[in-house]
């Protein structure tokens, strides 16, 4: 939950910080309108995927607003804060107006397509990912996987049976040596230490026998 709130708050940071961007080099003709582009797609990615339609929204009204500023500043020869050269934003009413509409409509347009293509293929990401887990979820062999930073990024439910960790504790996250035991678990400490593949055994007790 933490993650997620601060995503957010990181996401509408970066919208502020690219709409006052585009708001100092040009308006709506700035060559920096493409970053609401990426700020739709990696919204729809980190947060959700229907967070995009959203970003689009916002990215729309964010250039619209910057453009009916500039034609309001051009119009009744308005001096805008933090924009020394007027051309900048008078260049606006040397196009005509209809132009200027259509333009900032064809932006919208792309920016939702841009939304409605980016939110498939989170959608599309997530399943893959949610049916890699399953799959690796249910392998009769124990699967473990680590980051480079040797912090668990997944673990099955028969390789925590045979490393004896239970099922009920959720250790993803955590650092190796967290919950991995110095004399038990010595053998995969010395492999994520050495950082080379290194095969050894284990024996799992069972109620009737050793496995």
């Amino acid at each position: 939950k933490f993650y997620f709130i601060f995503g957010i708050l990181k996401f509408c940071m970066d919208l502020l910080v690219e709409t006052a961007l585009i708001y100092l080099t040009g308006g709506m003709f700035s060559l920096f309108t493409s970053l609401y582009f990426i700020f739709i797609v990696l919204s729809s990615i980190f947060i959700s995927p229907h967070s995009s339609y959203i970003s689009a929204s916002l990215a729309t009204i964010g250039i619209s607003g910057i453009a009916f500023t500039y034609f309001v500043a051009a119009l009744d020869d308005i001096v805008l804060p933090f924009i020394a050269e007027r051309a900048i934003y008078t260049s606006i009413i040397v196009r005509e107006f209809a132009f200027c509409k259509a333009y900032l409509f064809a932006q919208a347009v792309a920016f939702y397509s841009v939304a409605f293509l980016s939110s498939r293929l989170a959608i599309t990401l997530f399943r893959e990912r949610i049916l890699q887990e399953e799959i690796f979820q249910n392998l009769t062999d124990g699967v473990i996987v680590f980051d480079a930073q040797q912090n668990l990024v997944f673990i099955n439910n028969n390789a925590k049976k045979i490393l004896e960790l239970g099922n009920s504790l959720n250790w993803v996250g955590k650092a190796a040596t967290q919950f991995l035991h110095v004399e038990k678990h010595k053998d995969i400490l010395k492999t994520l230490k050495s950082q080379r593949a290194l095969a050894f055994e284990t024996q799992i007790p069972c109620k009737e026998s050793m496995v």
